[in-house]
């Protein structure tokens, strides 16, 4: 398991529990509209 610590370093790579996060949120909005 990766530690927080080397996946926040990185400025290019968002966790991937945040991306999962954002990816909901965008499809709750789109089928909202």
């Amino acid at each position: 398991m990766v530690s927080q610590d080397a996946t926040f370093n990185s400025k290019d790579e968002a966790p991937a529990s945040l991306i999962e996060e954002l990816d909901v949120v965008l499809k709750e909005a789109f089928s909202s509209v």
